[in-house]
């Protein structure tokens, strides 16, 4: 996987493992009916600081996957193109609230966002079959 890193990322190299949710619900107390799962990947979003990196990847699976955090907005965010494949995104943050974007189809972005928290926002972008 190729990194373009948008801003400075030496917090990258803190991530450490992570724990990759397989199925989330954005409401709490409800369920949903998802298509399967192929891949899920993720990565940390460094704590926040005076400056709030976003951070650009080209997965090798194609697509584009953007993610971090936006201060004004208060929030932590993941956002995954991909021109062809079924894909969706999501994001945690540090009190294990999760957002899940649906499955979206190719040519089409999936969004999702929350809350962020001081640390502990977690990023993630899949493959749905």
């Amino acid at each position: 996987m190729h990194i373009r890193i948008i801003t400075a990322a030496a917090a990258l190299v803190a991530a450490g493992a992570l724990a990759v949710p397989t199925a989330a619900s954005a409401t709490p107390g409800t369920t949903t009916t998802t298509n399967t799962v192929l891949e899920e990947h993720g990565m940390a979003i460094p704590p926040v600081g005076t400056i709030t990196p976003n951070y650009s990847v080209s997965p090798e699976g194609g697509g584009s996957w953007t993610y971090g955090t936006n201060g004004p907005n208060n929030t932590a965010f993941s956002n995954f193109y991909h021109a062809s494949r079924k894909h969706g995104s999501s994001v945690q943050n540090g009190r294990g609230q999760v957002a899940r974007s649906r499955d979206t189809l190719g040519g089409a972005t999936a969004k999702s966002s929350i809350t962020k928290t001081f640390a502990g926002n977690n990023a993630y972008y899949r493959f749905v079959k």
